[in-house]
């Protein structure tokens, strides 16, 4: 029996004992929605992912040996990372927080540390960093951090540490920050000995590079921010919408904190079309907050034609 489906129809009957292979292939169709997320945004693929996520539930409940038990719960965390960062970009935070939680305990069921500190650092911190609340970020990176260091995953520590470092950032610790992207950096450019994580495919020295910009702007460096985000915008693939569409909203905001307003805002307008087919509301809420920041410039004819888009956008 070759087909995952019928594989899957099998165990779910008890015809069938789960294996590595359905366990691979389980994962794999996580992370094809992951790619899916980035290209059409959360509400085009949360119903399938959430139908792939109670597959993988019930599949927890049947037997089978400790080891595929332990896959099992992997696999299962890892779609709750994904759930909960679809909620997270659809601006349900609430219940983001609580998919995360679950996903946590998948992981550390599992004894997953990589996969703990991913969803603790880079869903849980990140958001919190997003969302305003430094403290609660730092204190969720340093955890993370810790749980990252047991991993043996260099991708997983180099990733931990870009948000505790933008994090440190937010709370103007300009040294800690520094330091710790320096350590962020060296890692990501270390090949792994190990088979890294599939959900960290998309990490690495660029990745670095678009938090620790992200960094400068928050520590006072705009001017060297925008060369940094000019690099990492050619740098995107068109396909690759949602971040794409991020580094172009970066970039206004790097203009616009060395006051270089029509600059900023023809980036903002780039960000804004790049941004209608993925109905995401965090980039959204990037949007909003940059048009608050526009109020003292709202003479400018510029700023008048962003305020335009923005109402036919929303």
């Amino acid at each position: 029996m070759t087909d995952s489906g019928d594989r899957v129809r099998a165990v779910l009957s008890g015809r069938a004992r789960i294996d590595s292979t359905t366990i691979d292939r389980l994962g794999l169709v996580t992370e094809h929605y992951r790619k899916l997320d980035g290209a059409l945004g959360p509400r085009k693929v949360l119903d399938a992912v959430n139908g792939h996520l109670h597959l993988l539930e019930n599949l927890t409940t049947l037997g089978g040996s400790s080891e595929a038990r332990a896959r099992l719960l992997s696999a299962l965390g890892a779609v709750r990372q994904l759930k909960g960062w679809l909620l997270f970009d659809l601006g349900r935070y609430s219940e983001a927080r609580l998919v995360w939680q679950r996903a946590r305990a998948a992981a550390d069921e599992a004894g997953n540390p990589a996969l703990v500190a991913y969803i603790l650092g880079s869903n849980m911190g990140y958001m919190e960093s997003f969302l305003g609340n430094s403290q609660r970020a730092v204190d969720l990176a340093y955890a993370a951090d810790g749980w990252a260091r047991r991993a043996n995953s260099r991708k997983t520590e180099a990733y931990v540490a870009t948000i505790l470092g933008q994090t440190q950032a937010q709370l103007r610790d300009e040294r800690s920050a520094l330091i710790t992207f320096d350590r962020a950096r060296s890692l990501a450019e270390k090949p792994s000995p190990h088979q890294e994580s599939p959900w960290l495919h998309f990490f690495g020295p660029p990745a670095v590079d678009q938090h620790h910009s992200a960094a400068l702007i928050n520590l006072g460096y705009g001017d060297r921010a925008v060369k940094s985000f000019h690099n990492l915008v050619d740098g995107v693939s068109e396909d690759d919408v949602r971040n794409r569409a991020f580094a172009q909203m970066y970039l206004a905001q790097a203009y616009l904190s060395i006051d270089e307003i029509d600059t900023s805002v023809a980036h903002a307008l780039d960000a804004l079309v790049t941004s209608r087919p993925l109905e995401s509301r965090r980039l959204g809420s990037l949007l909003s907050r940059y048009e608050g920041e526009l109020r003292k410039y709202k003479q400018m004819e510029s700023v008048k034609q962003f305020r335009d888009a923005r109402r036919v956008h929303v």
